[in-house]
């Protein structure tokens, strides 16, 4: 089961997808992290994450992108099987900056290629558990925009309509 949790920067949408995770009865919780730290902002905001999620019995790797490269050890965990997994993908807006900035194979794909490829991965990760709990944000293009930024959303937001095709529930 997929679980797409979509809403506004600082909306609660974290929070909201942890209780998820916690209230699945999941033995087994892995919290995939894809922030790239880039300045004391960002740090700050990774800091509050771990702090909320402190407690809850996740285990947590940092996977800016390619997060496929990660099935291996997710399919293997210590002490559990997929039956007993929740993964959470915070956040689908981080994966889709880091995976148009740092990864040569997806730089030169149009948005619906971009969004289809990164859907794909995706999908293969919600194989390795129960529940896969996608926290997506949602951004406006506005006027003063400059245009790598523009980019950036339309890539973003094709993503989320991508996303919300596969997902069985979403929480908007």
């Amino acid at each position: 089961m997929i679980i797409f949790v979509l809403g506004k920067p600082d909306s609660g949408k974290s929070l909201k997808a942890e209780e998820l995770a916690t209230k699945s009865g999941a033995k087994h919780k892995i919290y995939i992290a894809t922030m790239k730290v880039m300045d004391q902002a960002g740090e700050e905001r990774v800091k509050r994450h771990r702090r909320q999620r402190a407690g809850k019995g996740f285990e947590t790797m940092e996977i800016p992108m390619k997060i496929s490269l990660s099935l291996p050890i997710l399919c293997k965990p210590k002490e559990a099987v997929p039956e007993e997994t929740v993964i959470l993908l915070e956040c689908l807006s981080n994966l889709v900056g880091n995976e148009m900035h740092d990864n040569p194979m997806r730089q030169n794909l149009d948005e619906q290629e971009f969004a289809k490829e990164l859907i794909n991965e995706i999908g293969l990760l919600s194989k390795a558990a129960s529940l896969l709990i996608v926290v997506g944000t949602m951004y406006e293009i506005k006027e003063d925009f400059d245009e790598e930024t523009r980019k950036y959303i339309r890539y973003l937001n094709r993503t989320n309509e991508e996303m919300k095709k596969i997902s069985d529930r979403i929480i908007e």
